[in-house]
């Protein structure tokens, strides 16, 4: 099965310089010239537009401090089980 990544995903640039080769056949990109070529999902890297991301405000959010605050009194008979739920809560009523 071949990976495909959707072609209306990519941005105009990387199309103009990538080749579609979704409607061809299986058997034909299977053999050469196009067998020696890796799929463009190998080549693709995801990632936040920087634009986007604040950087350097950090901001706790009021529910999510409860939210760990309250699951770190939970009480459960197993006692490493209740460590281990107390520990992940007080991570998250730390997160910001």
């Amino acid at each position: 099965m071949q990976t495909l990544v959707p072609w209306s995903h990519l941005h105009q640039w990387v199309k103009q310089k990538t080749a579609d080769l979704q409607k061809l056949p299986t058997e034909m990109t299977e053999m050469p010239p196009f067998s020696d070529l890796s799929p463009l999902a190998v080549h693709i890297e995801e990632r936040f537009h920087r634009k986007n991301v604040q950087l350097g405000k950090e901001e706790q959010r009021d529910w999510l401090r409860q939210l760990g605050t309250d699951l770190q009194r939970i009480d459960l008979e197993d006692e490493a089980e209740k460590i281990r739920i107390r520990s992940l809560a007080s991570d998250l009523a730390q997160t910001s």
